[in-house]
C-alpha cells in the first residue's frame, strides 16, 4: 500500500517545489562556480549526489545556473542512504561515461554523514566546512581533505589534484 503511493507523494512534493521555488533565495556559496568550472576545464567528470529527489535538485540547480555542470549523480529517489546515493552516481559514471573506479573519485560534504558515507564507499572524501560543522568536525569525521570554504580555487585544486 505504502509503495503504492509513494510516486504519488513524490509527485506532490515535485509540484509543490515548481510552485514555490521562487519564492525563497537560493545563493551559490563563494568559490563554487569558479571551482566547478575550473574542474571542467580540466576534464574531470562531475556527479551530484543528494537526498532531494532528482527534478527538485535539477530545479536547485537550475535556478542558479549550475545544471548543465552535473549530467549524471545519485539521488534521493534513488535510495535512501547515502552511500547508496555515491554508489549510484559511480555506477551511472563507468555505465554511462566511461569511467573507471579507481581510487579517483572525490565526494564533497558539509557534514561527518557525508565523509561517513564516501568512507564506506572507498572514495577520497573532501569536507567543506561551510555548512553547521566545522573543519574540525569534518577532521574528527576522517575526511581526507579539509577547507573551511570553496574560495581559493586554486588551492583546492592543487590539494586535490596535485596541479
Amino acid at each position: 500500500m505504502i509503495e503504492s503511493k509513494l510516486q504519488e507523494v513524490v509527485d506532490n512534493i515535485v509540484d509543490t517545489f515548481k510552485r514555490v521555488v521562487d519564492v525563497f533565495p537560493v545563493k551559490v556559496l563563494p568559490g563554487v562556480r569558479e571551482l566547478l568550472d575550473e574542474l571542467k576545464k580540466r576534464g574531470v567528470l562531475l556527479a551530484l549526489v543528494t537526498g532531494n529527489v532528482e527534478p527538485i535538485a535539477r530545479g536547485k540547480l537550475s535556478k542558479v545556473e549550475l545544471n548543465d555542470y552535473f549530467q549524471f549523480g545519485g539521488f534521493g529517489s534513488d535510495g535512501i542512504r547515502r552511500a547508496d546515493l555515491i554508489r549510484t552516481a559511480i555506477n551511472r559514471a563507468e555505465k554511462y561515461h566511461g569511467f573507471l573506479f579507481d581510487n579517483n573519485a572525490y565526494i564533497f560534504g558539509d557534514t561527518p554523514r557525508d565523509v561517513e558515507a564516501g568512507k564506506e564507499v572507498r572514495v577520497k572524501t573532501v569536507g567543506v566546512a561551510t555548512g553547521s560543522y566545522s573543519t574540525e568536525a569534518l577532521k574528527k569525521a576522517g575526511a581526507d581533505f579539509v577547507f573551511p570554504n570553496l574560495e581559493n580555487t586554486q588551492e583546492v585544486i592543487k590539494t586535490l589534484l596535485g596541479n
